[in-house]
């Protein structure tokens, strides 16, 4: 029956209308002939940016692809569902689900670096104090990228990424996945019994447990983030190229200052 069910999700998603876009590659605005400043800065931008890409694409086909199971699943058995989301579901929601935290994350880490980097192009006293990778968090990215007029764009687009109105949603799925019992995706209940500490320490317990999430809700909860991702990566493009113009400006190829 899985075959069957992989063969009807591969219709479903020929079908399926496309609405999303796909992330560019090979953007960066640096000859292959640099500096060794702006050398540095160019091979992270390389690496960031496919990185970037691949995981805002990869949200894209999940959006989709769940989409296609969702018209798949519609009239289908609740064992036939079971089999279907054990086999072939579940993967593409979880991850999916835990992708605008990633994208959040990836965006902001190449963000701290890159304006690290740039920095020596425009400050005078410049040090190479950049937090270790794993202590780089969103006050890294502002501390290093507030001097470029086109960071607090990409900052408020961040921001939007993964936030309360997602986690509310989706019942702050990725943080349940990974720290406590999540929703089930499609069928099942979960957390049948719940405590509760309220206003001045009162504790009450609640019977009755989580419904699990549909696979269109999920969609339509991704497709918001998904396209956020979009303005994000346009903005990410943006401060790029301001920071590039003044690297190549204080460094410019070698050879082309004659």
């Amino acid at each position: 029956m899985t075959i069957e069910l992989y063969r009807r999700y591969r219709r479903a998603l020929k079908a399926a209308p496309w609405t999303g876009r796909i992330m560019p590659y090979g953007w960066s605005p640096f000859p292959q002939t640099l500096y060794w400043e702006p050398f540095l800065y160019s091979e992270m931008l390389n690496d960031y940016a496919r990185e970037i890409a691949n995981s805002i694409n990869d949200l894209t086909h999940r959006e989709r692809r769940l989409r296609a199971w969702a018209a798949v699943l519609k009239g289908l058995t609740p064992r036939k569902v079971m089999d279907a989301q054990h086999e072939l579901i579940a993967d593409v929601a979880t991850v999916g689900l835990g992708l605008p935290y990633v994208i959040r994350s990836r965006f902001l880490f190449a963000t701290a670096h890159l304006s690290h980097q740039a920095n020596r192009a425009r400050l005078s006293d410049w040090s190479d104090d950049l937090p270790t990778d794993e202590n780089i968090y969103m006050e890294t990215a502002d501390r290093f990228g507030r001097g470029w007029r086109r960071y607090r764009r990409l900052a408020q687009r961040l921001q939007r990424i993964g936030g309360g109105d997602f986690r509310a949603s989706t019942g702050d799925f990725r943080n349940r996945y990974q720290h406590r019992f999540p929703q089930r995706v499609s069928q099942g209940l979960t957390q049948l019994v719940s405590r509760e500490v309220g206003e001045g320490g009162a504790v009450s317990y609640g019977i009755g447990g989580r419904a699990p999430l549909h696979l269109d809700d999920i969609a339509d909860a991704l497709v918001v983030q998904r396209d956020r991702s979009y303005a994000a990566f346009d903005a990410f493009r943006a401060l790029v190229d301001e920071q590039a113009s003044l690297m190549l400006d204080k460094w410019p190829q070698p050879g082309s200052e004659s």
